[in-house]
């Protein structure tokens, strides 16, 4: 008898043992947000569960900030989106050539104009955590950072814009020896159903991409003029509007923020408008713009720039894509007061002249 009971005891010792590993058992997909030589930033790796609610475009919105120290994360908790709520954790470093080859150095990776790139990489935990009840090891990091970069790889050859890659779960480690991410918590932030709306149109780096269509809306404008319909504050046509609107920036702004916030409320006016930006910004942290001024040395003297770099140092924008400049600007600030215009183009259904 005393050897039965011996056994249900061992066996209910394994349940409850049992029953605590699994509760302690966390699972997570990778992530990898980042830019290459020809592409701006978007995602290049997302959860299956992300893709499959086709909305991997999130991630490269939400998952924004500063060089991390090593041992140091970000966390940020995410709701209202179509894949449910979940949490992101992650470190923002420097590409390197290891990232493309093993063998070679470790010089920083940077794009056509010579800008630095970054690799936005981590993971993402289903529900919401905060840094106190979430835990992620170095070891998982950096076995998340191997796995990714054959991603990467694959995404450095790209020149048009690809479908996220899919990530699939695994368990994070959950022992006494794991050394685990000091975390700093971002603003949680929350989705609108709109704003979850794939864009028809990605925004590309490649600033030549961009000078077709803004030929064709100056030829546009040109013609409007030619026809006898004044260029004030807003020009109307039977199929297209042009309206003028002043953005207010005060010191200590988020620039990409004021900028997103308006493109959200332009966005349901005028959904199918494009927007441009012209004006300039005086922004804190100028190292990472220093670069405009040596790209005529790396391209044609001749291609005409949305985005320069004024002798006065404020950053000067002349029919600069709203979308790409929300990316570009991301967590910059601007110095001092000041206004910048959209342009809007807004095009609707044709209405015919009387003849």
């Amino acid at each position: 008898m005393k050897v039965f009971q011996h056994k249900y005891q061992d066996f209910d010792f394994f349940i409850s043992t049992y029953l605590e590993y699994s509760s302690m058992i966390v699972e997570a997909w990778h992530f990898l947000v980042s830019r290459n030589r020809h592409l701006d930033y978007r995602t290049v790796v997302a959860p299956d569960f992300i893709c499959q609610s086709k909305i991997s475009n999130l991630l490269a919105r939400v998952a924004e900030g500063d060089l991390t120290e090593s041992k140091r994360g970000l966390i940020r908790q995410i709701t209202g989106s179509k894949a449910g709520d979940f949490t992101i954790v992650f470190r923002v470093i420097k590409a390197t050539e290891k990232c493309l080859n093993p063998e070679k150095e470790n010089d920083i990776l940077k794009d056509q104009f010579g800008r630095e790139i970054y690799l936005i990489e981590g993971v993402v935990i289903k529900g919401i955590r905060n840094k106190k009840d979430c835990f992620v090891a170095d070891q998982d990091i950096e076995e998340a950072h191997n796995l990714l970069m054959e991603a990467y790889r694959q995404f450095w050859e790209y020149s048009e814009p690809n479908s996220a890659i899919s990530s699939h779960k695994f368990s994070l480690s959950m022992n006494n020896t794991s050394s685990y991410l000091q975390l700093e918590e971002l603003e949680p932030f929350h989705f609108s159903s709109k704003q979850q709306t794939p864009p028809t149109t990605k925004p590309k780096v490649n600033l030549v991409a961009f000078l077709v269509p803004i030929i064709v809306i100056l030829i546009i404008a040109i013609w409007l003029t030619t026809i006898g319909y004044p260029f004030g504050k807003s020009i109307a046509d039977g199929c297209t509007t042009i309206q003028e609107v002043n953005i207010l920036f005060k010191s200590e702004d988020k620039i990409n923020s004021i900028i997103d916030d308006k493109r959200k409320q332009w966005q349901q006016e005028y959904p199918k408008a494009q927007i441009f930006l012209n004006g300039s910004l005086k922004v804190q942290n100028l190292k990472k713009w220093k670069f405009l001024n040596e790209r005529e040395q790396l391209v044609n003297k001749k291609t005409q720039y949305t985005l320069l770099l004024n002798k006065d140092n404020s950053l000067q924008m002349q029919y600069h894509p709203l979308d790409l400049a929300i990316t570009q600007l991301r967590n910059q600030k601007v110095v001092d007061e000041t206004t910048i215009q959209a342009k809007i183009i807004n095009q609707k259904e044709c209405i015919p002249r009387p003849s």
